[in-house]
C-alpha cells in the first residue's frame, strides 16, 4: 500500500502583489509537507513572476507550471521552475524526450475531460523513460466515479505511481489570510467573473460526464440486444419499460427533478435503444 503523501499547491494569481506572494511563500515554507506555488505566467518581465522567483530564493519554495509542448521545456527550465503539470492527453514522445535530464518533476493532470484511449500507453512511456515522474494529480471535485475507476485500474498496472487526490479550493484557506479588503475591492468584478467561469466549467464537466454515461448505456444496450437475439427474446418488452420508467420517475421526484422532463429524456433513450437493437438485428439476418 502506498504511503499517504500530503501536498499543497497554491495558485499565484495575476493580481497578487509582492507582500501577498511573500506571505504565501513564508507560510508554505513552514508547512511540513510537499508544497508548490503554481503559476501560468512565464514572462520574466512580469512583476508577479519576478516576485514569485524572489520569494522562492528567500523561502526555498518550489514552483510548478503547465507544459504541453516540447519547445516550452527549455524556457521553463531557464526560469528556475521545479515541476510541471502535463495533461495526460498531451503526453507524446517528443515532449517526453525534451523532459529527459532536465530534473523537472512531472505531475500528470487528469480531469473529467481527459480522454482515456491512450492513458496506459502514455503512462507506460513516462515510467520507462529517464524522466522525474512524480505523481498523477486528480481534482476530486471535478472527477467522476468512472474516472476514479480508470485511475484505480491504472495504478494496479503501475503500482509505483503516486495518485494524488485533491481539492483546488483548499488553497483558499491560505489565501484568505492574505486578503486586504480595501486593496482587493477593485478586483471584485474579476472575482465574480472567475466564479461565473468556474460554474460554467462545472456544467461543462457534468455534461461530459453525462455523455460518458449515455455512451456506456448504449454499449450495454447493444450487448443486451445481442443476448435477446441469441435467446429469441422480443426486442420490445412493455412490462420492462413500464417498470423502468416508473422507478426512474419516482427517483427523479425524490431528487426534486421535473418529472415531465425526465420522462421525455428516458422516452428518447428508450426509443434510441429500440432503434439500435432493431438495426443490429436486421444487420445480423
Amino acid at each position: 500500500m502506498n504511503a499517504k503523501v500530503n501536498i499543497i499547491i497554491v495558485k499565484i494569481c495575476k493580481n497578487f502583489n509582492k507582500t501577498t506572494i511573500f506571505n504565501i511563500a513564508k507560510e508554505l515554507s513552514e508547512k511540513d509537507c510537499m508544497h508548490y506555488c503554481y503559476t501560468d505566467i512565464l514572462d520574466k518581465r512580469n512583476a508577479v513572476l519576478k516576485n514569485l522567483l524572489d520569494a522562492k530564493e528567500k523561502y526555498v519554495i518550489k514552483i510548478i507550471t503547465d507544459v504541453s509542448k516540447s519547445k516550452d521545456v527549455k524556457k521553463i527550465k531557464s526560469l528556475n521552475i521545479d515541476a510541471v503539470f502535463i495533461d495526460i492527453n498531451n503526453i507524446n514522445s517528443t515532449l517526453i524526450n525534451s523532459l529527459q535530464s532536465t530534473g523537472l518533476k512531472i505531475f500528470i493532470k487528469v480531469t473529467i475531460t481527459s480522454k482515456s484511449k491512450n492513458w496506459e500507453q502514455n503512462i507506460s512511456n513516462l515510467v520507462t523513460k529517464n524522466v522525474n515522474f512524480e505523481a498523477v494529480f486528480i481534482d476530486v471535485k471535478k472527477s467522476s466515479a468512472l474516472l476514479l475507476d480508470k485511475i484505480s485500474k491504472l495504478q494496479n498496472r503501475f503500482p509505483q505511481i503516486k495518485i494524488i487526490l485533491g481539492y483546488e479550493d483548499l488553497s483558499l484557506d491560505i489565501l484568505a489570510k492574505e486578503c486586504d479588503i480595501e486593496n482587493q475591492l477593485p478586483n471584485i468584478i474579476d472575482e465574480k467573473k472567475d466564479i461565473l467561469s468556474e460554474l460554467r466549467s462545472q456544467i461543462d464537466s457534468t455534461d461530459l460526464e453525462m455523455l460518458d454515461i449515455i455512451s456506456n448505456r448504449m454499449k450495454i444496450i447493444k450487448e443486451l440486444g445481442a443476448l435477446k437475439e441469441e435467446h429469441n427474446i422480443p426486442t420490445i418488452q412493455k412490462d420492462r419499460w413500464d417498470n423502468l420508467i416508473k422507478s426512474r420517475l419516482k427517483y427523479a421526484k425524490e431528487l426534486g427533478l421535473n418529472e415531465e422532463v425526465i420522462f421525455k429524456i428516458f422516452d428518447l433513450l428508450h426509443k434510441e435503444a429500440i432503434r439500435i437493437q432493431l438495426k443490429d438485428l436486421k444487420k445480423n439476418k
